[in-house]
């Protein structure tokens, strides 16, 4: 779990590439030198296995004994055989390090691909959040906007009804003014057609004006008001 966590962490994934890079560098100058020393062998192998001839030859002539020239050929013989089984390990370790050195290739390029997988996914982690980000703003603009309608429609309603209001009250204020007014003017006319009356009355009998006006003023306070006339009458 912890190589995973590390794996997708950048910084990490840069440093191990760096790490296999520079041990792959260092592995393969080793593989440089081991293969220039086994060929610089190989070479002085060669070179004294074709020489053992001349060198059998310049014993021969130096010395006639078998039991020298016998230790002589051993002696190639073992140090050839001994240069064999290290050419072949040598072989094998190459061959070893060339698998690790695929396995590390192997693993750089796993790294590569996760490093670009990991760019893409961030890459879309931004856009993802960008997007939300953007839908929540037209959200939110869209939510001030119906606020806004809102509150204008209430305070249209508020402001119509408050107006119907004013108009209702004006209306019922000329109409109580012109009630009152209607009255007055009944009231007016009702008083009018009684001091008529009475002056009529006076024209009439002048011998009773003065019983009717002491009459009249000692029943002031029992005079019925004529109801009110119709329009057929006046």
């Amino acid at each position: 779990m912890n190589s995973i966590n590390n794996f997708e962490n950048p910084h990490f994934a840069r440093q191990e590439k760096v790490n296999l890079e520079a041990s792959m560098e260092t592995r393969a100058k080793s593989f440089q030198n081991t293969l220039s020393k086994l060929q610089i062998n190989q070479g002085d192998t060669s070179s004294g296995v074709s020489s053992s001839p001349a060198d059998l030859q310049q014993l021969t002539l130096n010395s006639q004994d078998p039991i020298v020239l016998r230790q002589e050929l051993q002696n190639a013989y073992e140090r050839i055989r001994q240069q064999e089984l290290d050419i072949k390990k040598l072989k094998f370790e190459l061959e070893m390090e060339q698998g690790h050195v695929n396995i590390l290739r192997h693993d750089n390029q796993m790294l590569r691909q996760m490093t670009v997988d990991m760019h893409v996914s961030a890459e879309q982690e931004e856009e993802y959040i960008s997007n939300k980000l953007l839908k929540r703003i037209s959200g939110l603009k869209k939510e001030k906007g119906e606020l806004l309608l809102q509150v204008e429609q209430e305070e249209e309603y508020l402001t119509n009804t408050l107006q119907k209001k004013l108009n209702q009250l004006q209306k019922e204020k000329i109409d109580m003014e012109n009630a009152l007014e209607q009255e007055q003017e009944y009231i007016v006319n009702r008083l009018q057609k009684q001091l008529d009356s009475l002056r009529n009355q006076q024209t009439y009998h002048p011998h009773h004006s003065r019983e009717n006006s002491t009459s009249s003023v000692s029943n002031t306070g029992n005079v019925t008001p004529l109801p009110p006339a119709s329009p057929s009458s006046t």
